[in-house]
């Protein structure tokens, strides 16, 4: 989450979605990470700190969030005999 100089929220992301100070989706902000993915976890991640969000000049922002392509969650996460970790294929 980022807030302004007063603590009024600004922005923030449960890590797969990034929202305005509505809880509204930000332009471009929905499903950041593949569809597989996205749909395996539910639309949100469980984990702590998945992702950071650093201002780098007034009103801009990276962010930064960890993901699993489709292919890594087929091959890896999904295969019976292998133990899933959650930093198993991640990108």
């Amino acid at each position: 989450m980022i807030c302004d100089s007063s603590g009024n929220m600004l922005i923030c992301s449960d890590g797969y979605n990034i929202y305005d100070k509505n809880l509204n989706y930000i332009d471009g902000g929905y499903r950041l990470v593949d569809s597989i993915f996205y749909d395996f976890e539910d639309g949100w991640s469980g984990y702590s700190q998945t992702s950071i969000i650093l201002p780098i000049d007034s009103g801009i922002y990276y962010m930064f969030h960890a993901s699993c392509s489709d292919t890594t969650l087929n091959n890896v996460w999904l295969v019976p005999s292998k133990k899933r970790h959650p930093l198993i294929g991640c990108t």
